[in-house]
Formats: structure tokens, sequence, C-alpha cells
């Protein structure tokens, strides 16, 4: 039996919503954080440039227990990746694991034996401190 650990995942694109899924379904408390108003990372659509498309094939780009539609081209564009992030996110129930609109300021160490990790975080101007077993930055490439 695993003992049940406090988990951060921060950003909600590609990865931080994987991983969010994979540590709630085995049971831990998943606390996501997404700084900006919507999942989706690089394919938020204010993020994205018109005619932006995958760079790899559909069946390539997706997530294992949730394929692609078939209506969707082989190469996908943005809004299309950004509403499958979406039904994934729904299929999962991830909302309910994430607060949108929340910046992670700070994190560090602990040195006092508990909790391994403490957060330093922003949401709409009340900054609080929140400590963590694990953290998961699924902030991309270009964050």
């Amino acid at each position: 039996m695993v003992k049940k650990k406090k988990v951060a995942v921060i950003g909600g694109g590609v990865s931080g919503l994987a991983a969010a899924k994979a540590f709630d379904e085995r049971g831990h408390r998943v606390f996501g954080y997404e700084r900006t108003h919507d999942f989706g990372g690089v394919w938020e659509l204010s993020r994205s440039y018109p005619g932006v498309q995958t760079q790899s094939p559909k069946d390539l780009y997706c997530y294992t227990d949730h394929p692609m539609p078939k209506a969707y081209p082989e190469w996908p564009k943005g809004p299309q990746v950004h509403a499958y992030l979406h039904s994934y996110a729904h299929k999962h129930k991830l909302h309910r694991l994430f607060q949108l609109n929340t910046s992670v300021l700070s994190m560090e160490r602990r040195t006092d034996g508990q909790p391994e990790w403490s957060l330093t975080l922003d949401a709409a101007g009340q900054v609080r401190k929140e400590d963590f077993d694990f953290v998961v930055i699924s902030t991309g490439q270009f964050s």
C-alpha cells in the first residue's frame, strides 16, 4: 500500500495534465497550478499564432488512453489540439485538481523534517505558502 502524498503540479499543459492524472489515479492528493486562465500551455489559443499545427502526426501526438478524434487531420491545428487537451481534462475530471490564474512565486526545500517542499503561490494577489511532499514542474521549455 502506497502512502498518499500531497503533490503539486506546476503547469496545465500537455505534461502537467498527464502528471496530474497519473498521481490522482494512484490516490495521491494533487494540487495543480496554472498561471493563465486556461489549460493548454503553448496550445492555449491566446499563446499561439494563426495556422500553427503539430509537427508530429496525430497518432503520435496523443495520450495513450485518449486518441485524437478520427475527424482531425493527420497534422492537427492549434485550436484542435487545444480542444483535445480540454477533452482529456474533462474525461479525467482534471479541472477539479487545478487552480487557474495562480502563479508559483517560489519553491524552497524544507529543512524542518516536514513535507519536502514549500511553495509560495499568488492567486489574484492573494499570496500564500503551501507545503508538498513532491512537486512536478511541467512549465515546458518555453517558460
